[in-house]
């Protein structure tokens, strides 16, 4: 396979992760809103987009504290790392969010903002590597 064809099959799989999150964020976000209803969001799904989060979160945090050298979610750490937070504080705040995430209630709005963020990292990640991709 080519450089091409390998970068484009991993950043199509880096794509579909973004879409499974952010999906599962709507859910997640409508049932904080108290409007998962007039979205018809199950409970079902409203918990299933839960443990989407909060899996992803779990890796997240791992990855962060281990530092390991494989290349899931490398970019997002590296990125997290040299931000202006502490690695202590987004630590923290990803161990209160998997809580918060496998919990039935809903998750409380001031959580939001940390999805909201992480996933916009990596979706100015991946549109800058398309564009690095296909401007060749």
């Amino acid at each position: 396979m080519s450089l091409l064809g390998f970068m484009s099959v991993k950043l199509d799989k880096q794509q579909t992760l973004l879409e499974r999150l952010n999906e599962a964020l709507l859910m997640v976000q409508s049932e904080s809103l108290g409007r998962a209803a007039d979205l018809s969001f199950t409970p079902e799904q409203i918990a299933a987009a839960k443990e989407t989060l909060r899996d992803f979160v779990n890796r997240l945090r791992t990855k962060l504290v281990s530092n390991q050298d494989n290349e899931e979610l490398s970019v997002l750490v590296a990125r997290i790392r040299e931000g202006q937070y502490e690695l202590n504080e987004w630590l923290e705040e990803l161990a209160r969010l998997e809580t918060q995430l496998a919990q039935a209630a809903p998750l409380p709005l001031t959580a939001i903002p940390t999805l909201e963020g992480v996933l916009a990292i990596l979706d100015e990640e991946l549109t800058a590597a398309f564009n690095r991709l296909y401007s060749r």
